[in-house]
């Protein structure tokens, strides 16, 4: 299975207006995190047929899976990028980072629903699905302490977790 999850976080400011673009007096932060989720999964799904035409069912799924996770941060203008001013080894730097690791993620997922037989062939189902994600990088878990620190800045934190859930609408043809 492959689960991707994308979080995108700008922060804009301007000295003298409002107004936003590419003018020198706007200041943007902005940090990028994708995490490509791939592994395999153990679960189960059980129906209960209450006639001919309607059915019940229920899922569970957990999985361990390899997170790869891509980040990107920037501090500057929309031409150039921030130096970093400070007395450690970093003075001089542009603010503009990108790192990528691999760590583990655990993925769960319980779904509960109802099923009709529309006609010979065709089934109709809906449902709901909560999907729990641990051992994901977020854009808010980017922020650095000290943006003058670009090794801490550019480390990645993947200690967040989401939920995630909704409704689900299906439908399948069986020949």
């Amino acid at each position: 299975r492959w689960f991707q999850f994308r979080d995108y976080l700008q922060y804009a400011t301007s000295t003298t207006d409002a107004v936003f673009g590419p003018t020198a007096d706007d200041f943007y932060y902005r940090n990028n995190v994708t995490n490509d989720l791939f592994g395999g999964q153990l679960g189960g799904l059980a129906t209960w047929c209450t006639g001919c035409r309607v059915n019940l069912w229920t899922g569970a799924n957990v999985g361990v899976y390899n997170n790869h996770i891509n980040y990107t941060s920037y501090a500057g203008t929309t031409t150039d990028a921030a130096t970093v001013l400070s007395t450690n080894s970093f003075n001089g730097q542009p603010y503009n980072l990108s790192n990528s690791i691999n760590d583990v993620a655990i993925l769960s997922e319980l779904t509960s629903g109802v099923g009709l037989r529309i006609t010979r062939g065709w089934s109709g189902n809906i449902g709901y699905r909560i999907i729990g994600v641990s051992g994901v990088a977020t854009a808010v878990g980017q922020i650095p302490r000290d943006f003058s620190l670009l090794n801490d800045a550019s480390r990645i934190n993947n200690d967040r977790s989401l939920i995630l859930h909704g409704l689900t609408v299906g439908a399948a043809y069986n020949f």
